[in-house]
């Protein structure tokens, strides 16, 4: 009897201790499949990060071109206006925009000055020489222009890589803003606001006209 309870006693210890190790099983297995989720969790975190950190980089890059593209609209809008608010003759936004060189010279100036700022001095160019054989007008790629210039009429105007106009000036036909070809760097003349320069006048050399000049 004494054996048989001992057997007994022993069975049940076995069985507590197998019932024992196959719950600590169970728990580890649990305890590996949550942290695996844990890791799929984060993984997928990491993803969706990493996703709204391009769609922000995307979203910034398109407003970017957004604003490049109403800056460039605008400054379009404003040297039509520039021309239409000073000439007479202009009859109609689109008549200035399509038919007018001096706007038409602007224009693709403004296009040639970024090849030229970015480094592309052939393209650059290209795009200066081909404006200057449309419109008779010669402008550097590297001269900066300002907002509202009128240049009227327009043939054989030249100007100098170095020059500088600045806002709502005036150019009219013949008029060179050039260099004496005795100065290096800074070669060609500055030109303030409102300032206007006439018909067939020349203005060489690396100095500063005030704003509101005229040079006949």
């Amino acid at each position: 009897e004494t054996k048989a309870r001992e057997d007994a006693d022993t069975k049940l210890r076995e069985d507590f201790a197998k019932a024992d190790a196959d719950l600590k099983a169970e728990l580890q297995d649990l305890i590996d499949a949550n942290e695996q989720r844990i890791d799929a969790l984060e993984d997928a975190v990491e993803d969706l990060q990493k996703l709204a950190e391009d769609l922000r980089a995307d979203l910034t890059a398109a407003q970017e071109a957004i604003k490049a593209i109403q800056d460039k609209l605008a400054t379009i809008i404003e040297d039509v206006n520039a021309v239409r608010d000073r000439d007479p003759a202009a009859r109609s936004f689109l008549e200035v925009f399509l038919l007018y060189p001096g706007v038409k010279a602007i224009r693709m100036h403004r296009r040639a000055h970024f090849y030229y700022k970015h480094g592309l001095m052939f393209l650059a160019r290209y795009v200066s020489q081909k404006a200057a054989r449309k419109t008779g007008i010669e402008i550097h790629p590297g001269a900066t222009i300002g907002r509202g210039l009128m240049i009227d009429h327009g043939m054989g105007v030249v100007i100098g890589e170095t020059a500088e106009i600045g806002d709502y000036c005036t150019i009219y036909q013949g008029a060179t803003l050039g260099g004496t070809g005795k100065d290096l760097g800074k070669r060609h003349p500055t030109l303030g606001n409102d300032v206007l320069v006439g018909a067939g006048a020349k203005v060489l050399g690396p100095f500063t006209i005030g704003d509101g000049s005229k040079i006949a």
